[in-house]
């Protein structure tokens, strides 16, 4: 791996560390998502688990898209249409087995 690769992965880290909570737990279902593109509903149906530990979030779905938003903000994914993202490719490598920075 270049030093422009590990300084991205660098700033990635950062960035995705900085989120707490609901944030950082929503962070780790995209994490999980089988496809570097993914559908809102298909967050919807992976975050239902967060419900559980996050009783106290009222508009649930309202939540997930303000947090969408800012992870779109932050770098981390790429706003593609209505209900469509895509994670950004460095997050993509990032969260990637065997691609973690040196």
């Amino acid at each position: 791996m270049d030093d422009k690769q590990n300084q991205e992965f660098r700033d990635l880290f950062i960035k995705v560390f900085s989120f707490k909570g609901f944030q950082a737990q929503l962070l780790q279902v995209l994490a999980e998502m089988p496809l570097q593109t993914f559908l809102l509903k298909d967050v919807y149906t992976q975050a239902e688990i967060l419900k559980e530990s996050n009783p106290d979030i009222n508009e649930f779905e309202a939540d997930i898209r303000a947090s969408l938003q800012q992870f779109r903000n932050k770098g981390l994914l790429i706003f593609l249409q209505r209900g469509r993202y895509r994670l950004s490719d460095v997050f993509w490598r990032f969260i990637s087995k065997g691609n973690q920075p040196a």
